[in-house]
């Protein structure tokens, strides 16, 4: 059975999980905002979003394609520029994060949170992966 193109779900760690593809299986705009145990949580982004909220109402990690905005609590972030992003807390209660294919300095919004940043590379698309005709 295939799950539906666009929806909601939560995991049994209280992560919601919001995707979009209903139009463009790359994902279409997410632009809402919803309570997760009883918090308002913004998201403009683009395809699919995540968010858990711990039991003190903190963000506690957060996931998105696409993002442009993003606001929870005293969370907000907003990007000049959409980009992949992961955000979670370490065990030390600090901001830990992901960025995938953006090149050049980090964005101002994801500096403040965190320096924590990992990076990483988009991957080839496999008809870029080999330079020779009819490479394997």
């Amino acid at each position: 059975m295939m799950p539906r193109p666009s929806g909601q779900c939560r995991l049994l760690d209280d992560t919601v999980i919001l995707a979009s593809g209903e139009t463009d299986v790359m994902g279409d705009p997410i632009r809402k905002t919803l309570s997760v145990n009883g918090h308002a949580v913004t998201f403009d982004a683009v395809g699919v979003a995540a968010v858990r909220i711990d039991l003190d109402g903190r963000v506690a990690a957060m996931a998105a394609g696409g993002l442009r905005t993003f606001t929870a609590g005293d969370l907000s972030i907003e990007l000049a520029e959409r980009a992949d992003v992961a955000l979670w807390r370490d065990e030390n209660a600090g901001w830990r994060g992901v960025l995938l294919g953006r090149d050049g300095p980090l964005p101002d919004a994801l500096g403040k949170l965190t320096h924590n940043w990992t990076r990483l590379r988009l991957p080839v698309p496999l008809d870029q992966r080999h330079s020779e005709p009819g490479g394997n």
